[in-house]
Formats: C-alpha cells, sequence, structure tokens
C-alpha cells in the first residue's frame, strides 16, 4: 500500500443539508444500537446511546424536528456491498472519471445497471496514473437493507457504508503518528454479535474491508482466525508492523480480543488497541459523519431509492439556486438600464450645452445637431470680414517691424526696390552686387521669425543679382 500517493480529491459531505441532530443506527442481527448526536453552536458534536425504550420519544422527535434539520442515518453492511480501488491508465483525473465506470463494470461480478456506486476518493499514485476508491451494492441489497431497518421501525435518510465508517471514526479516536517511520499499518477489526468487519489501511489512506460470520463462542472458532490470516496474508506483506484496534460489542469481551491478538501477531506483530465504548462505536461512525464534514463521505441511498426529505432538501437547494440566479439576472438588468438611463441623461445635457454655446457664437443661425462646429465656423468668418477693420485698429503698430526689415536690408547691403508688409507676411524685391548678400538678407528675415522663401534671377549686368522674397509670420 503506497504511502507516496497524492489525495486529488475526497467526498467530504453526502448531505445536501447540514443536520442538528443526527440518530445512527447500526444493526446487528436483529437488535439495533441508536445513537443521539447533537451539534452544539460552537461545532462540537455531543453524543448519547438510547435505550430501547427511547425509541417512542426518538420517533415522536423526528416527526416534529424534520424541517429543523434531524435526520437519521444507518449503514450497509461490508458483506452486502465492496469497495474497490480503480486503477485508470490515464494522468488527468477529469478523464479518468469518464473511464472509470467502464473500467468498474468489468470488475464487478454482475452488471453495473443492477448496482448502486460512487467514487468517494481519487488519488495519484508514484506512476502519475489515477486510482479511485469506488463503493457499490447492488440495488436488491439496499432495499433489503431498508426493509431491515423499517422492520425496526426506522427509515434512514442516508445509507453509509460500514467499512468507511469504521475507518475514518477509528482515525478520528486514534488518530496515526505522521512521523512514525515506515509507516504501521492499521487492521481494525469491529466485533458484532453477528459478524466480523475486518478494515485494512496504511496512515490515512483506507485499503479495503471484508466481513466474516461470527460463530458461538468466537474465541473457539480456530475457523475465524484462519479466515481472517488469509484475508491478512492477502492484503498485508509478511512481518509488516501492524497497529490492532478492536471494536464492536463483542470488544467488549476481553478474552474474545487478547484470544484474537495473540493468535495474530504471530505473523503481524504489534500493539493492541480498543476503543472506548466499543458497543456503539458504529453508530457514533454513522452520526459523526453525517453531522461532520470529513474524508471518504458515501451515501448508496441514492436514485430511486432516495429519501423523500434528502429530495426535497435538494430540490430546495435547486430552487434556491435558481433564485439566485434570477436575482443576480435581474440585478444586472437593473444596473445596465441605470447605467444606459444615465448615459442618455449625461449625453442629453452635453448635447443642450453644446447647442447653447453655438447659439451664444452664431446667434440667429439655425444650426441642426452634428454640425455646430461647421456653423459656428462659417458665422464667424462672415462677422470677421465686418470686424477686422476695427480688430485692425487696436492691432499693434508695423512701423516698428518695418524699421527691422529695412535694418536686415542694410546689414546684407542689398537695395530694396518693393516691400509690401502685411501682419503675418512679407513680399519684396531688390538687387544685390553679389549672390551671397541674398543669403546674408535670408538669414537676417529668419531671425526675425518669418519662413522665408528666397528666389534669385538671372542679373541685369555683370555684377548685379535681382531677387525675390516670400516670408510668411513673424507679425507683430
Amino acid at each position: 500500500m503506497a504511502t507516496s500517493e497524492k489525495l486529488l480529491y475526497t467526498c467530504r459531505s453526502t448531505v445536501p443539508f447540514r443536520p442538528r441532530i443526527c440518530y445512527g443506527v447500526a444493526l446487528a442481527g436483529a437488535a439495533a444500537v441508536t445513537v443521539r448526536a447533537w451539534r452544539s453552536s460552537g461545532g462540537t458534536v455531543r453524543q448519547a446511546v438510547l435505550t430501547p425504550g427511547d425509541a417512542a420519544a426518538r420517533r415522536q422527535e423526528l416527526a416534529e424536528s424534520a424541517q429543523n434539520g434531524c435526520a437519521t442515518v444507518g449503514c450497509l453492511a461490508v458483506q452486502d456491498s465492496l469497495t474497490l480501488w480503480l486503477n485508470s491508465p490515464l494522468t488527468s483525473r477529469a478523464k479518468a472519471e469518464k473511464v472509470l465506470p467502464s473500467l468498474l463494470d468489468i470488475q464487478l461480478p454482475f452488471p453495473l445497471e443492477d448496482c448502486l456506486y460512487q467514487f468517494v476518493e481519487f488519488r495519484r499514485i508514484p506512476d502519475g496514473t489515477i486510482s479511485a476508491l469506488v463503493c457499490a451494492a447492488r440495488r436488491e441489497a439496499v432495499r433489503t437493507c431498508l426493509d431491515r431497518y423499517q422492520a425496526q421501525g426506522d427509515d434512514p435518510m442516508m445509507l453509509d457504508h460500514e467499512g468507511l465508517a469504521l475507518w475514518t471514526q477509528s482515525l478520528a479516536e486514534l488518530p496515526s503518528e505522521p512521523r512514525r517511520q515506515p509507516a504501521p499499518y492499521r487492521v481494525l477489526i469491529y466485533l458484532a454479535d453477528d459478524h466480523v468487519t475486518l478494515v485494512i489501511g496504511c496512515r490515512e489512506r483506507y485499503g479495503n474491508a471484508h466481513s466474516l460470520q461470527m460463530p458461538s463462542p468466537p474465541a473457539a472458532d480456530d475457523g475465524l482466525i484462519r479466515r481472517l490470516q488469509l484475508l491478512l496474508h492477502a492484503g498485508l506483506p509478511a512481518g509488516a508492523g501492524v497497529q490492532w484496534v478492536f471494536c464492536g460489542a463483542r470488544a467488549a469481551e476481553p478474552s474474545v480480543v487478547e484470544t484474537m491478538h495473540k493468535s495474530l501477531i504471530k505473523d503481524w506483530p504489534g500493539p493492541l488497541t480498543c476503543h472506548k465504548e466499543p458497543a456503539s462505536f458504529l453508530a457514533r461512525a454513522l452520526c459523526e459523519r453525517a453531522l461532520k464534514r470529513g474524508p471518504l463521505r458515501c451515501n448508496l441511498r441514492q436514485q430511486t431509492f432516495t429519501h423523500p426529505a434528502v429530495r426535497r432538501a435538494v430540490d430546495r437547494r435547486a430552487r434556491a439556486a435558481a433564485v439566485g440566479i434570477l436575482a443576480a439576472g435581474l440585478l444586472m438588468a437593473g444596473f445596465s438600464l441605470t447605467s444606459r438611463l444615465l448615459g442618455e441623461h449625461r449625453f442629453a445635457r452635453v448635447k443642450a450645452e453644446i447647442a447653447a454655446l453655438g447659439a451664444e457664437l452664431a446667434p440667429g443661425a439655425a444650426i441642426p445637431y452634428g454640425r455646430e462646429i461647421p456653423e459656428v465656423q462659417k458665422a464667424w468668418e462672415k462677422q470677421a470680414l465686418l470686424t477686422a477693420p476695427f480688430l485692425d485698429a487696436f492691432a499693434p503698430l508695423l512701423a516698428p517691424r518695418l524699421a527691422e526689415v529695412v535694418k536686415a536690408g542694410r546689414a546684407s547691403a542689398v537695395r530694396l526696390e518693393t516691400l509690401n508688409l502685411r501682419r503675418n507676411s512679407l513680399v519684396l524685391t531688390g538687387v544685390a552686387d553679389d549672390w551671397d548678400q541674398c543669403g546674408q538678407l535670408e538669414q537676417g528675415l529668419k531671425t526675425l521669425g518669418y519662413t522665408v522663401k528666397l528666389q534669385r534671377q538671372e542679373a541685369i549686368a555683370e555684377n548685379e543679382v535681382r531677387f525675390t522674397v516670400n516670408a510668411e509670420g513673424g507679425g507683430p
């Protein structure tokens, strides 16, 4: 049993609601052991063993508390079911889940359609592939088990698996030692009045469970010991260290436990431990697994056998989920409508502000929507022609700039013939004695902030160069 495996998933709850009070009922022949457990406000689970005379009060509480989270849990015996590890050749859990039912169908001694099953744990084994633990039982076995409970006056909402319940409760009451090397195997022997259940595992990893008929008296039957040894030889390596744990009604008899322990430690040495209150151990385990989340939870009362209360709880959860989705959809629709209305209101306000500004800039003009800028520009161009003389009267004089241009001409030693000076442009013509003097004039005008385009013409005399200058910018 490998200890280097990686746990990928374990079923931690199979109850569609959280019971507040739970009755765990373990059948042993014609008798039944019932434990009442309840969860306190702090999350602590408290338990009490009920006597047969408490049955009427229990049924009354169940009838009155069905709507307040009260539940009854039974279990399917190991002899009426099976737990099996299936090894998939795939490394992806999602893909392995699709092929595992086919692998289970091959392993079962009866058709898959005739049984109920649940995958309770997935592990990645050292070679990287997926191994899954499945719990399965025939439909007829589930029906027979429910009939036995109903004969006792009980109708359990859930049917747990005996081997898994014994294993998890043993780990809860006697935790394994994680630092101990090599890891010892744990062999749990449940001694009921009518049968013996053998559960084998290592640390927290469940291995398998087997069931045998309980002889009377068990201590005097060597056949029981031999059958147990055969099962242990198949599930344990020779000479492996074992932690022997006993529970069940017959585990309260020291002579029975000591005789079995002495016979078994010859091949697998290890200490002996007995669980406290062994007679109610299985019933306690059923309550603990129903009230608290934990590993390897299982419920084989499925499909057509589902309890009406469980079906109602599932329907309530489905309706609550649907209502939640509907509320979320309505909330999103409300947010969308609100944002749309706010956006339209803001757009209308911006549109009104643009229209008001357009009417202010172009009074008297009929401006259609979307044409504000061209219409306002057109109105301003008309107004500019009318206001230009008035604005020019307040503009800076061109005389200083004219003086600067003339000064630049003198500095370059050219003779100016014509000069047309505007606020942001300049056109002049002239004559220079040298080709380079035109370039000096060009640089001088650039210094004044003009963009200059110089054009030289052919000389009218051998030593004179005619030129034309077009300049933009440089306004005062």
